[in-house]
Protein backbone atom coordinates (compact mmCIF):
# COMPACT_ATOMS: atom_id res chain seq x y z
CA UNK A 1 0.00 0.00 0.00
CA UNK A 2 2.90 2.41 0.86
CA UNK A 3 4.33 1.52 -2.09
CA UNK A 4 1.98 2.80 -4.33
CA UNK A 5 1.32 5.97 -2.08
CA UNK A 6 5.00 6.60 -2.17
CA UNK A 7 5.04 6.43 -6.31
CA UNK A 8 2.23 9.14 -6.16
CA UNK A 9 4.14 11.43 -4.60
CA UNK A 10 6.85 10.61 -6.84
CA UNK A 11 4.66 11.44 -9.94
CA UNK A 12 3.84 14.69 -8.43
CA UNK A 13 7.65 15.83 -7.92
CA UNK A 14 8.36 14.75 -11.62
CA UNK A 15 5.32 16.67 -12.95
CA UNK A 16 7.07 20.20 -11.21
CA UNK A 17 10.04 19.65 -13.54
CA UNK A 18 10.68 22.15 -15.87
CA UNK A 19 12.20 22.56 -19.22
CA UNK A 20 16.63 22.83 -18.43
CA UNK A 21 17.92 20.71 -20.97
CA UNK A 22 21.55 20.66 -20.58
CA UNK A 23 24.64 19.96 -22.58
CA UNK A 24 25.21 16.37 -23.29
CA UNK A 25 27.56 14.55 -24.84
CA UNK A 26 26.62 14.95 -28.10
CA UNK A 27 23.53 17.41 -27.70
CA UNK A 28 23.99 21.11 -28.37
CA UNK A 29 22.65 23.70 -25.10
CA UNK A 30 19.62 24.66 -25.62
CA UNK A 31 19.50 28.49 -24.36
CA UNK A 32 17.49 27.92 -21.44
CA UNK A 33 19.37 27.91 -18.40
CA UNK A 34 23.23 27.07 -18.11
CA UNK A 35 23.85 23.10 -18.47
CA UNK A 36 25.91 20.56 -16.36
CA UNK A 37 29.72 19.92 -17.70
CA UNK A 38 29.57 15.89 -17.88
CA UNK A 39 32.92 16.39 -15.97
CA UNK A 40 30.15 17.55 -13.00
CA UNK A 41 27.94 14.68 -12.75
CA UNK A 42 29.11 12.57 -10.16
CA UNK A 43 29.51 9.21 -11.34
CA UNK A 44 26.26 6.99 -11.44
CA UNK A 45 26.35 3.96 -8.44
CA UNK A 46 24.32 1.60 -10.04
CA UNK A 47 23.52 -0.72 -6.98
CA UNK A 48 23.28 2.14 -4.36
CA UNK A 49 19.73 3.45 -3.15
CA UNK A 50 21.20 6.45 -2.23
CA UNK A 51 24.83 8.65 -1.57
CA UNK A 52 26.43 11.44 -0.32
CA UNK A 53 26.60 14.91 -1.07
CA UNK A 54 28.65 16.67 -3.30
CA UNK A 55 31.10 19.17 -2.04
CA UNK A 56 29.50 21.87 -0.71
CA UNK A 57 26.11 21.26 -0.46
CA UNK A 58 24.06 21.68 2.93
CA UNK A 59 23.16 18.78 4.64
CA UNK A 60 19.44 18.86 5.18
CA UNK A 61 18.23 18.55 9.30
CA UNK A 62 15.33 18.64 11.64
CA UNK A 63 14.69 20.14 14.33
CA UNK A 64 11.89 18.90 16.21
CA UNK A 65 11.65 15.16 16.51
CA UNK A 66 8.83 13.14 14.49
CA UNK A 67 5.87 12.09 15.75
CA UNK A 68 3.42 9.53 13.94
CA UNK A 69 -0.23 8.90 16.03
CA UNK A 70 -2.95 7.02 14.90
CA UNK A 71 -6.22 7.52 16.70
CA UNK A 72 -8.39 4.31 16.76
CA UNK A 73 -11.38 3.88 14.59
CA UNK A 74 -9.31 4.44 11.72
CA UNK A 75 -9.31 2.34 8.31
CA UNK A 76 -6.21 1.34 6.41
CA UNK A 77 -5.85 3.45 2.37
CA UNK A 78 -8.52 1.67 -0.34
CA UNK A 79 -6.89 -1.01 -1.79
CA UNK A 80 -5.02 0.93 -4.56
CA UNK A 81 -3.26 -1.96 -5.95
CA UNK A 82 -6.23 -3.06 -7.81
CA UNK A 83 -5.03 -1.49 -11.30
CA UNK A 84 -1.74 -3.13 -11.06
CA UNK A 85 -3.45 -6.73 -9.87
CA UNK A 86 -5.90 -6.38 -13.41
CA UNK A 87 -2.96 -5.84 -15.48
CA UNK A 88 -0.85 -8.62 -14.64
CA UNK A 89 -4.31 -10.38 -14.98
CA UNK A 90 -4.40 -9.15 -18.38
CA UNK A 91 -0.29 -9.94 -18.95
CA UNK A 92 -0.95 -13.44 -17.99
CA UNK A 93 -3.86 -14.54 -20.06
CA UNK A 94 -2.16 -12.49 -22.90
CA UNK A 95 0.82 -15.11 -22.44
CA UNK A 96 -1.13 -17.90 -21.94
CA UNK A 97 -2.79 -17.61 -25.11
CA UNK A 98 -0.31 -16.26 -27.69
CA UNK A 99 3.27 -17.45 -25.49
CA UNK A 100 4.27 -13.52 -25.51
CA UNK A 101 5.37 -11.62 -22.17
CA UNK A 102 3.66 -8.18 -23.15
CA UNK A 103 4.55 -6.23 -19.86
CA UNK A 104 8.39 -6.54 -19.10
CA UNK A 105 8.19 -5.55 -15.45
CA UNK A 106 12.04 -4.60 -14.64
CA UNK A 107 12.83 -1.44 -11.96
CA UNK A 108 13.82 1.58 -12.92
CA UNK A 109 17.92 2.82 -11.66
CA UNK A 110 17.63 5.55 -9.60
CA UNK A 111 19.64 6.73 -7.05
CA UNK A 112 18.94 9.77 -4.53
CA UNK A 113 21.74 12.07 -2.81
CA UNK A 114 21.23 12.27 1.18
CA UNK A 115 19.43 14.66 1.49
CA UNK A 116 16.86 13.36 -0.42
CA UNK A 117 16.93 9.96 1.62
CA UNK A 118 16.99 12.37 4.52
CA UNK A 119 13.37 13.96 3.52
CA UNK A 120 12.13 10.44 2.91
CA UNK A 121 13.39 9.12 6.49
CA UNK A 122 11.43 12.38 7.67
CA UNK A 123 8.23 11.72 6.02
CA UNK A 124 8.10 7.91 6.14
CA UNK A 125 8.85 8.89 10.34
CA UNK A 126 5.57 11.62 10.17
CA UNK A 127 3.84 9.36 8.58
CA UNK A 128 4.19 5.69 7.20
CA UNK A 129 5.04 6.62 3.38
CA UNK A 130 8.26 5.58 2.65
CA UNK A 131 9.63 7.46 -0.43
CA UNK A 132 12.20 4.72 -1.09
CA UNK A 133 9.76 2.42 -2.35
CA UNK A 134 8.89 4.89 -4.90
CA UNK A 135 12.52 5.25 -6.62
CA UNK A 136 13.43 1.16 -6.46
CA UNK A 137 9.72 0.29 -8.06
CA UNK A 138 9.55 2.62 -10.81
CA UNK A 139 9.24 0.47 -13.65
CA UNK A 140 11.00 1.43 -16.72
CA UNK A 141 10.00 1.45 -20.34
CA UNK A 142 13.07 1.12 -22.43
CA UNK A 143 12.95 -1.49 -24.38
CA UNK A 144 9.68 0.52 -25.62
CA UNK A 145 11.40 3.31 -26.67
CA UNK A 146 14.83 1.21 -28.02
CA UNK A 147 11.97 -0.74 -29.87
CA UNK A 148 10.75 2.46 -31.60
CA UNK A 149 13.95 4.19 -31.92
CA UNK A 150 14.87 0.60 -34.12
CA UNK A 151 11.85 0.17 -35.65
CA UNK A 152 12.13 4.18 -37.56
CA UNK A 153 15.66 4.47 -37.63
CA UNK A 154 15.33 7.23 -36.07
CA UNK A 155 18.26 9.82 -34.85
CA UNK A 156 18.30 9.76 -31.38
CA UNK A 157 20.76 12.42 -31.29
CA UNK A 158 18.80 14.90 -34.08
CA UNK A 159 15.34 14.38 -32.51
CA UNK A 160 16.50 14.86 -29.39
CA UNK A 161 17.92 18.19 -30.02
CA UNK A 162 14.90 19.08 -31.62
CA UNK A 163 12.57 18.68 -29.45
CA UNK A 164 14.73 19.88 -26.72
CA UNK A 165 14.57 23.74 -28.66
CA UNK A 166 10.81 22.78 -29.15
CA UNK A 167 10.53 22.84 -25.23
CA UNK A 168 12.18 25.54 -24.65
CA UNK A 169 10.40 27.23 -27.28
CA UNK A 170 7.45 26.23 -25.66
CA UNK A 171 8.02 27.19 -22.00
CA UNK A 172 9.22 30.91 -23.30
CA UNK A 173 6.00 31.19 -24.82
CA UNK A 174 4.19 30.28 -21.65
CA UNK A 175 3.05 27.20 -22.39
CA UNK A 176 4.85 24.89 -19.39
CA UNK A 177 2.91 21.66 -19.74
CA UNK A 178 3.23 21.46 -22.89
CA UNK A 179 6.84 21.72 -22.25
CA UNK A 180 7.67 19.43 -19.77
CA UNK A 181 5.29 16.87 -21.90
CA UNK A 182 7.62 17.42 -24.59
CA UNK A 183 11.29 17.75 -23.02
CA UNK A 184 9.96 14.01 -20.80
CA UNK A 185 9.27 12.61 -24.23
CA UNK A 186 12.79 13.25 -25.10
CA UNK A 187 14.42 12.15 -21.95
CA UNK A 188 12.81 8.87 -22.49
CA UNK A 189 13.50 8.65 -26.26
CA UNK A 190 17.22 8.77 -25.46
CA UNK A 191 16.91 5.37 -23.76
CA UNK A 192 17.65 5.95 -20.10
CA UNK A 193 20.62 3.86 -18.43
CA UNK A 194 20.77 5.24 -14.76
CA UNK A 195 19.38 8.35 -13.06
CA UNK A 196 20.70 10.18 -10.19
CA UNK A 197 18.57 12.65 -8.21
CA UNK A 198 19.96 15.01 -6.03
CA UNK A 199 19.22 18.71 -4.29
CA UNK A 200 21.98 20.92 -5.71
CA UNK A 201 22.43 24.49 -4.20
CA UNK A 202 21.40 27.80 -5.44
CA UNK A 203 24.27 30.87 -6.07
CA UNK A 204 23.04 33.57 -4.12
CA UNK A 205 20.10 31.53 -2.13
CA UNK A 206 21.72 29.69 0.67
CA UNK A 207 18.93 28.44 2.09
CA UNK A 208 17.81 26.91 -1.29
CA UNK A 209 18.29 23.62 -2.53
CA UNK A 210 17.18 22.57 -6.41
CA UNK A 211 15.75 19.36 -6.98
CA UNK A 212 17.36 18.94 -10.32
CA UNK A 213 18.47 14.46 -11.60
CA UNK A 214 21.28 13.55 -14.39
CA UNK A 215 20.60 11.40 -16.81
CA UNK A 216 23.07 8.53 -18.28
CA UNK A 217 21.43 7.11 -21.70
CA UNK A 218 22.40 3.34 -22.59
CA UNK A 219 24.63 4.91 -25.41
CA UNK A 220 26.63 7.09 -22.53
CA UNK A 221 25.47 10.90 -23.01
CA UNK A 222 24.29 12.25 -20.99
CA UNK A 223 21.54 15.37 -19.69
CA UNK A 224 20.08 16.74 -16.76
CA UNK A 225 16.53 18.11 -15.65
CA UNK A 226 16.77 21.11 -12.99
CA UNK A 227 12.96 21.62 -11.60
CA UNK A 228 10.96 24.46 -10.47
CA UNK A 229 11.01 22.93 -6.97
CA UNK A 230 13.39 24.37 -4.07
CA UNK A 231 14.05 22.81 -1.00
CA UNK A 232 14.30 25.43 1.87
CA UNK A 233 16.28 24.08 4.65
CA UNK A 234 15.02 26.98 7.55
CA UNK A 235 11.64 26.27 6.80
CA UNK A 236 12.24 22.03 5.69
CA UNK A 237 9.70 22.84 2.59
CA UNK A 238 9.41 22.69 -0.92
CA UNK A 239 8.22 25.38 -2.57
CA UNK A 240 9.32 27.47 -5.92
CA UNK A 241 12.10 29.89 -6.17
CA UNK A 242 9.72 32.69 -4.94
CA UNK A 243 8.68 31.06 -2.08
CA UNK A 244 5.31 30.49 -3.11
CA UNK A 245 3.67 27.21 -4.71
CA UNK A 246 5.60 24.55 -6.47
CA UNK A 247 4.44 21.04 -6.45
CA UNK A 248 1.17 21.33 -8.90
CA UNK A 249 0.58 24.45 -6.96
CA UNK A 250 1.33 23.41 -3.38
CA UNK A 251 4.31 23.36 -1.09
CA UNK A 252 4.94 20.55 1.44
CA UNK A 253 6.52 21.13 4.66
CA UNK A 254 8.79 17.82 5.78
CA UNK A 255 8.71 18.95 8.87
CA UNK A 256 5.36 18.52 9.71
CA UNK A 257 4.66 15.98 6.79
CA UNK A 258 1.51 18.56 5.45
CA UNK A 259 0.32 19.51 1.89
CA UNK A 260 -0.98 22.94 1.93
CA UNK A 261 -1.94 25.21 -1.12
CA UNK A 262 -0.04 29.29 -1.56
CA UNK A 263 -2.15 32.53 -2.60
CA UNK A 264 -1.55 31.95 -6.08
CA UNK A 265 -2.22 28.45 -6.77
CA UNK A 266 -3.89 27.65 -10.32
CA UNK A 267 -7.16 26.42 -8.81
CA UNK A 268 -7.33 30.16 -8.11
CA UNK A 269 -8.49 31.39 -11.67
CA UNK A 270 -11.48 28.71 -11.80
CA UNK A 271 -13.23 30.08 -9.25
CA UNK A 272 -15.78 27.86 -7.30
CA UNK A 273 -18.69 25.81 -8.70
CA UNK A 274 -21.02 23.35 -6.99
CA UNK A 275 -20.02 20.60 -9.15
CA UNK A 276 -16.56 20.67 -8.02
CA UNK A 277 -17.86 19.03 -5.12
CA UNK A 278 -20.26 17.10 -6.87
CA UNK A 279 -17.64 15.39 -8.88
CA UNK A 280 -15.49 14.63 -5.70
CA UNK A 281 -18.49 12.79 -4.44
CA UNK A 282 -19.03 10.27 -7.34
CA UNK A 283 -15.76 9.18 -6.58
CA UNK A 284 -15.72 8.09 -2.66
CA UNK A 285 -12.27 5.87 -4.22
CA UNK A 286 -10.16 8.69 -3.86
CA UNK A 287 -12.16 11.68 -1.72
CA UNK A 288 -14.65 11.45 1.36
CA UNK A 289 -15.00 14.96 2.56
CA UNK A 290 -18.28 17.19 3.86
CA UNK A 291 -18.82 20.52 3.57
CA UNK A 292 -20.92 23.59 4.47
CA UNK A 293 -21.18 27.05 3.15
CA UNK A 294 -22.02 30.34 4.50
CA UNK A 295 -23.17 33.20 2.50
CA UNK A 296 -23.66 36.25 3.10
CA UNK A 297 -24.07 40.09 1.38
CA UNK A 298 -21.48 42.48 2.45
CA UNK A 299 -19.63 45.70 0.35
CA UNK A 300 -21.93 45.29 -2.35
CA UNK A 301 -20.96 41.67 -3.52
CA UNK A 302 -22.59 38.27 -2.28
CA UNK A 303 -19.61 36.55 -0.36
CA UNK A 304 -19.27 32.54 0.20
CA UNK A 305 -17.17 30.77 3.13
CA UNK A 306 -16.83 27.53 2.40
CA UNK A 307 -15.43 24.88 4.48
CA UNK A 308 -14.50 21.03 4.41
CA UNK A 309 -13.10 18.42 6.01
CA UNK A 310 -12.56 14.73 5.61
CA UNK A 311 -9.98 12.71 3.69
CA UNK A 312 -8.12 13.58 0.06
CA UNK A 313 -7.08 10.79 -1.25
CA UNK A 314 -4.36 9.60 0.21
CA UNK A 315 -4.13 12.24 3.30
CA UNK A 316 -6.61 13.76 6.66
CA UNK A 317 -7.66 17.70 6.44
CA UNK A 318 -9.52 20.58 5.94
CA UNK A 319 -10.21 24.02 4.03
CA UNK A 320 -11.61 27.29 4.53
CA UNK A 321 -12.22 29.08 1.45
CA UNK A 322 -13.36 32.64 0.64
CA UNK A 323 -15.48 33.68 -2.34
CA UNK A 324 -17.52 36.88 -3.81
CA UNK A 325 -19.49 37.67 -6.62
CA UNK A 326 -21.64 40.93 -7.81
CA UNK A 327 -24.53 41.06 -5.83
CA UNK A 328 -27.61 40.31 -8.14
CA UNK A 329 -25.36 37.34 -10.32
CA UNK A 330 -27.37 34.63 -11.32
CA UNK A 331 -26.46 30.57 -11.28
CA UNK A 332 -24.24 29.24 -8.37
CA UNK A 333 -20.73 30.38 -9.58
CA UNK A 334 -18.23 32.65 -7.53
CA UNK A 335 -14.75 33.90 -8.42
CA UNK A 336 -12.24 33.41 -5.94
CA UNK A 337 -11.82 36.15 -3.74
CA UNK A 338 -9.25 39.28 -4.68
CA UNK A 339 -6.43 40.10 -3.02
CA UNK A 340 -7.90 42.68 -1.05
CA UNK A 341 -10.88 40.71 -0.22
CA UNK A 342 -8.20 37.82 1.41
CA UNK A 343 -8.72 37.76 5.34
CA UNK A 344 -6.13 36.24 8.02
CA UNK A 345 -7.46 32.67 9.06
CA UNK A 346 -6.05 29.28 10.97
CA UNK A 347 -7.22 26.43 10.57
CA UNK A 348 -6.74 23.20 12.56
CA UNK A 349 -8.14 19.69 12.41
CA UNK A 350 -8.31 16.74 14.65
CA UNK A 351 -9.78 13.26 16.26
CA UNK A 352 -10.43 13.20 19.67
CA UNK A 353 -7.22 13.78 21.39
CA UNK A 354 -5.21 13.61 18.02
CA UNK A 355 -3.85 16.49 16.63
CA UNK A 356 -4.24 15.84 12.82
CA UNK A 357 -3.18 19.24 11.14
CA UNK A 358 -2.32 22.74 12.19
CA UNK A 359 -2.08 25.84 9.65
CA UNK A 360 -0.96 28.93 11.67
CA UNK A 361 -1.96 32.36 10.87
CA UNK A 362 -2.42 33.26 7.11
CA UNK A 363 -4.07 36.16 5.20
CA UNK A 364 -5.18 34.32 1.94
CA UNK A 365 -8.41 33.18 0.36
CA UNK A 366 -7.55 29.73 0.76
CA UNK A 367 -6.01 28.02 3.83
CA UNK A 368 -5.91 24.32 3.48
CA UNK A 369 -3.87 21.42 5.03
CA UNK A 370 -3.44 17.72 4.03
CA UNK A 371 -1.64 15.95 6.52
CA UNK A 372 -0.28 12.22 4.86
CA UNK A 373 -1.07 9.38 6.25
CA UNK A 374 -1.67 5.50 5.69
CA UNK A 375 -4.66 5.69 8.23
CA UNK A 376 -7.93 7.62 7.03
CA UNK A 377 -10.87 9.10 9.06
CA UNK A 378 -14.21 9.32 8.22
CA UNK A 379 -14.97 13.42 7.50
CA UNK A 380 -17.89 13.19 10.34
CA UNK A 381 -15.21 12.09 13.09
CA UNK A 382 -12.73 14.85 12.25
CA UNK A 383 -13.32 18.30 14.18
CA UNK A 384 -12.53 21.75 12.01
CA UNK A 385 -11.75 24.61 14.51
CA UNK A 386 -10.53 27.71 12.04
CA UNK A 387 -10.55 31.08 13.23
CA UNK A 388 -11.60 33.99 10.56
CA UNK A 389 -11.42 37.87 11.24
CA UNK A 390 -13.67 39.92 9.50
CA UNK A 391 -12.64 43.46 8.21
CA UNK A 392 -15.26 45.71 10.32
CA UNK A 393 -18.43 45.10 12.21
CA UNK A 394 -21.06 44.98 9.27
CA UNK A 395 -18.83 42.16 7.99
CA UNK A 396 -19.10 40.44 11.38
CA UNK A 397 -23.03 40.85 11.58
CA UNK A 398 -23.32 39.26 8.43
CA UNK A 399 -21.57 36.28 8.47
CA UNK A 400 -22.86 35.48 12.08
CA UNK A 401 -26.19 35.37 11.07
CA UNK A 402 -25.18 33.19 7.73
CA UNK A 403 -23.32 30.84 11.00
CA UNK A 404 -26.61 30.74 13.12
CA UNK A 405 -28.11 28.98 10.32
CA UNK A 406 -25.61 26.13 10.85
CA UNK A 407 -27.19 24.23 13.99
CA UNK A 408 -23.70 22.01 13.73
CA UNK A 409 -21.03 24.90 13.64
CA UNK A 410 -20.34 26.38 17.02
CA UNK A 411 -18.56 29.63 16.87
CA UNK A 412 -17.60 32.50 19.45
CA UNK A 413 -16.94 36.22 18.81
CA UNK A 414 -13.44 37.91 19.68
CA UNK A 415 -13.49 41.20 18.33
CA UNK A 416 -13.51 41.09 14.84
CA UNK A 417 -12.30 37.55 14.88
CA UNK A 418 -14.70 34.16 14.66
CA UNK A 419 -13.84 31.17 16.07
CA UNK A 420 -15.68 28.12 13.94
CA UNK A 421 -15.92 24.49 15.78
CA UNK A 422 -17.79 21.79 13.50
CA UNK A 423 -17.51 18.92 14.19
Amino acid sequence: MKKYIALLLTAVMLLGVVVTPAAATELPEVAVEEAIPENDAPALAPDAGHRGLPEGTPEVTFVTPAEHETAEGGSDMPDYTAPIKFIRNIKKFLYDITGWSIFKVETFNLTVDDNIQAINDRLNEQSGINYEDAYTNVIQTNQYSALINKLFHIDTVALQTKMNEEAARLMADGHPVRSVITRFTSVWMGVIDTAYARLEPVEGRPELLRLMCEIVYKDGRTDALRSDIYYNIETNTFTNLEGDAALLGYLLDVEEGYLFTGRNIWQRKFGFSPIYDFISYVTPYFMQYTTRRLKFDYAGKEWMIQLWKGRYFITNGGEVGIYTRPQGTLGSFYQCASDEDCLDMTLDVTRGDLQILHMPLQHNWWISGYAFDDTTYAADSLRMVSTVTMKDAEMLNAFTAALDAQPDIAYTVDGLAVTLVWG
